[in-house]
């Protein structure tokens, strides 16, 4: 399996803290390495791990908000 390095923008949000109308929050740059499973036009899905044909710490992150993907 190919390991790759993906740089992408995640939502944020709060729901504990309150703060004036001005102070608004922002989406947050990420950077991940996984094992790449799959990929669509939409989608790719990362494994943090695999043993046989088991993987562990699954996720999938939309193509739009993929800034850059390289392979290690």
């Amino acid at each position: 399996m190919k390991i790759v390095r993906v740089t992408w923008i995640d939502s944020t949000g709060d729901v504990e803290v309150w703060r004036d109308r001005g102070e608004l929050i922002q989406p947050e740059t990420i950077e991940s390495v996984g094992y790449l499973l799959k990929k669509t036009k939409r989608t790719i899905w990362l494994a943090q791990s695999f043993h046989a044909n088991r993987i562990g710490g699954q996720f999938a992150i939309p193509r739009g908000c993929i800034k850059k993907m390289r392979r290690c």
